[in-house]
């Protein structure tokens, strides 16, 4: 979902230029567009397994299911590597909100593009601040050993 939304909002910063294929393009973008640039942030924060996002109750759910099958060392690597993925999924983000003001202007966007960024932003947050039903889901297909 955090995929799914993340390369939705891409499209929508596109300018005039077409779509963004670096991080300068992103340069102000969280001012001048605060809806998609939050919504941006916050499926980058939940790929990078940032609570309350599903995608820390995805990565919990690994790391969990690894220390119990008595593969801890490999869940430290990964650990470890979601630490390093850190730095890459919050560098768009940092330059967003950090850098200078100069994003382009851009269309407001279709009701359907809203439509479909909204039902990912909500679904992201829903399972992470409820994770209940996901994690019945994830226990019920990958049982404990």
């Amino acid at each position: 979902l955090a995929n799914l939304g993340a390369f939705g909002v891409i499209p929508a910063l596109s300018g005039p230029a077409g779509e963004p294929q670096g991080h300068d393009a992103y340069r102000g973008a969280g001012y001048r567009h605060p809806l998609k640039g939050a919504a941006l942030s916050l499926f980058l924060l939940s790929l990078a397994g940032i609570p309350p996002t599903a995608g820390f109750i995805g990565k919990f759910a690994i790391f969990h299911s690894a220390v119990g099958s008595g593969y801890t060392g490999l869940a430290l690597v990964g650990v470890l590597t979601s630490l390093i993925s850190l730095y890459y999924y919050l560098r768009p983000v940092v330059v967003m909100y950090m850098g200078d003001q100069t994003a382009v202007s851009l269309p407001a966007g279709s009701r359907l593009e809203k439509a479909y960024v909204a039902l990912c932003l909500g679904a992201v947050l829903f399972l992470g601040l409820y994770p209940g039903p996901l994690w019945e889901l994830i226990t019920v297909v990958l049982p404990s050993p």
